[in-house]
């Protein structure tokens, strides 16, 4: 590794230089959001999850090719990824089932059921968004790590790819662990996160990574639909609207 390199990797043009600005804000993001109201703190996380990225493709830094948004290689998200997207589908469908049958049912005040149903509605769309935002800076930490690994001053790495897919979920499960969400909502994250990195590898499409994220977190953490004496209370604490990181 040259100096020349390390000091290439810190201009704007570059993606180290972002890469290591997403790093640093993490801890920043965690202070404000311990600062600010709770309507505020879950949108602390998704400015890192958008600014940053955003900021990258637009100055250079990153190119749009690396992060999935283009030259997506078609033909394996045809085959391959429709084949990921059915199988983790089928999944979620299955725990939700599992879930329906197993829920006590109870009969809520109207009132109160009234109030879950407008939750209900509003799960589901700010969900996708926040998903959407957090599968962006995702393929963005890949992105800047595999373009790291191709512009090695030594020549491109080795299966740059490839090692692209575990560097980048190791750095991005700490991420995942400080956020205010419960141990089962972790392990899904951190599930959507292996399955999500995979498909990039292969698909590189970002879009096909959103839906299959979008989908399964609906499906295994969104609230139960109401049904005749039917209440989602309880299921509307256990899955509440996603939140982002600490900070």
């Amino acid at each position: 590794m040259t100096a020349d390199w390390i000091l290439d990797q810190l201009s704007l043009l570059s993606p180290g230089f972002w890469l290591a600005l997403s790093v640093v804000t993490l801890p920043l993001t965690y202070v404000l959001g311990r600062r600010v109201g709770a309507r505020l703190k879950p949108w602390i996380g998704v400015l890192r999850w958008t600014l940053i990225p955003f900021a990258a493709l637009l100055s250079g830094g990153l190119s749009t090719r690396f992060a999935g948004l283009t030259k997506i290689n078609w033909a394996a998200t045809l085959n391959l990824g429709v084949i990921i997207f059915m199988l983790t589908a089928a999944v979620g469908i299955a725990i939700r089932i599992m879930r329906m049958t197993s829920e006590e049912p109870r009969m809520p005040p109207p009132q109160q059921e009234s109030r879950l149903s407008a939750r209900r509605w509003a799960y589901g769309p700010l969900s996708i968004l926040w998903l959407g935002a957090e599968q962006l800076h995702w393929c963005f930490v890949r992105g800047a790590i595999w373009e790291m690994l191709v512009t090695w001053p030594t020549g491109p790495v080795e299966s740059s790819a490839y090692r692209t897919l575990w560097l980048s979920t190791l750095l991005l499960l700490p991420e995942i662990w400080l956020q205010p969400i419960s141990f089962q909502q972790r392990l899904l994250k951190a599930s959507l996160l292996l399955v999500t990195a995979v498909t990039f590898f292969y698909t590189l499409n970002f879009w096909l990574c959103w839906a299959i994220s979008a989908t399964l977190w609906l499906l295994i953490a969104g609230p139960l639909p109401a049904a005749p004496g039917h209440s989602n209370a309880d299921s509307m604490q256990q899955a509440p609207a996603l939140k982002t990181e600490r900070g």
